[in-house]
């Protein structure tokens, strides 16, 4: 059985407790192309996002994501937390590990593995290209924090 988040919807925001990094192997899912792997949890329909899809992944040592794909109007933005792998780009490859950010283009054919010896850990934050019309600076105002 797929282990799930625990959640707390209240008025105005939704907590979600993941769990740790490292029981990431936990989660499954099932590709459209109905290839079900472990690893990787998508957020917008647990917590319900209406603006982005954020999903967390980890892959073992060794281990690659079994399938390539791209997107015909979402971006998305890799965020990697651990380990050490590669991300193959259409027919580019490139070295990502703890620290490494990687912004893929919607047309472009992505995936990755993992080339190191701990979990391969990354955050991936998906949005329509083109959509962002203001920033935090024009979208945001502060007070004291009481």
């Amino acid at each position: 059985m797929a282990k799930e988040p625990v959640i707390r919807k209240e008025q105005g925001y939704t907590v979600a407790d993941m769990g740790p990094l490292d029981l990431l192997h936990e989660y499954t899912i099932t590709s459209s192309a109905g290839e079900t792997f472990s690893g990787k949890v998508w957020l917008k329909n647990r917590i319900g996002l209406t603006g982005t899809e954020i999903s967390y992944g980890a892959l073992p040592p060794g281990a690659k994501v079994p399938f390539a794909h791209r997107h015909h109007q979402n971006e998305e933005l890799y965020i990697f937390l651990s380990g050490e792998g590669e991300m193959r780009l259409d027919d580019s490859s490139v070295a990502v590990k703890e620290g490494t950010i990687v912004k893929v283009d919607p047309p472009v054919w992505r995936g990755m593995r993992n080339t190191g010896t701990v979990p391969l850990v990354h955050l991936v934050i998906q949005a329509k290209a083109g959509s962002l019309e203001q920033s935090n600076q024009h979208d945001s105002e502060y007070r004291p924090l009481g």
